[in-house]
């Protein structure tokens, strides 16, 4: 479940299903969105970022601890996520998290002329997802969050809101034969972590082969800024993250309206 999680970070399956078929018919080309262009450049990271020089495990386990370091539970981050897949598609939006386990992602993806708009909105108890298609009205489906309160993380990554940790995990415990190598992202310093996935791992985006991931971490901060999935070296999958901030905490009120979603009453609605 986690890989599969990891692959579809910023979108769920089921929305996965629907922009790949019947929602957007026959795929044209996307429109193109600002892409800044990775280039290796040779320079040497501080020391207090990579100790150990360029260690794939040691600087995705800093990266890791990093955000672990922020316990408040607050955290912000734009993500673009890039999909070649049957058709290209494109989803930009954002990821609040708060404390007891408070979530909301919203995802407006962009396919042929059409767009459609996921939005995942948890209070700590109950959990909302909110599909907006094109010319239909929305689709509600609501559930409650699992009792254990150790379930309930694991609940909303599955759901897609585990944020740049999840997927930190995800590749450290899965790259293989890893390579890093500092470089420029746009103009920004990054140390580039390359590896395979194995194909039994689930992050191959064919099911059947092994795929390359590219990790992006920033070279001062160790925040991720992109991961990127190849297949046959030909782009699968690219995940940009931006301008993550932590540990800046809402107001209640400012939390009253992000955490909780109230339908407007012509809503399709269903419950578990």
């Amino acid at each position: 479940m986690l890989a599969r999680t990891a692959l579809l970070f910023a979108l769920l399956a089921i929305a996965t299903t629907v922009l790949t078929g019947a929602w957007f018919g026959t795929p044209v080309q996307t429109p193109p969105l600002a892409n800044a262009a990775s280039c290796p450049q040779e320079f040497a990271p501080d020391p207090s970022v990579a100790d150990n020089g360029l260690d794939a495990a040691s600087l995705l386990e800093k990266a890791i601890a990093r955000i672990e370091a922020d316990n408040t539970g607050w955290l912000r981050t734009k993500i673009r996520q890039t999909t070649h897949a049957r058709s290209r598609f494109v989803a930009e939006g954002f990821l609040q998290r708060g404390p007891c386990h408070c979530a909301r992602l919203e995802m407006e993806v962009i396919n042929n002329t059409s767009r459609g708009r996921l939005t995942i909105v948890s209070d700590g108890a109950l959990l909302a997802k909110v599909q907006a298609l094109p010319g239909a009205q929305d689709a509600i489906h609501v559930e409650k969050l699992p009792d254990p309160n150790a379930e309930k993380e694991s609940f909303l990554v599955n759901h897609g809101c585990g944020g740049p940790r999840t997927l930190l995990c995800q590749l450290r415990d899965q790259l293989k034969e890893t390579v890093s190598r500092t470089g420029l992202l746009g103009n920004r310093p990054v140390i580039q972590i390359n590896g395979k996935v194995p194909a039994e791992s689930g992050l191959g985006m064919d099911g059947t082969q092994s795929a390359h991931a590219c990790v992006y971490l920033n070279a001062k901060t160790l925040s991720l800024v992109r991961v990127e999935w190849l297949n046959a070296d030909k782009p699968s999958l690219q995940i940009d993250f931006l301008d993550l901030e932590m540990g800046r905490e809402l107001t209640a009120e400012e939390c009253a309206r992000v955490f909780s979603y109230h339908p407007a009453g012509n809503e399709h609605v269903t419950h578990k």
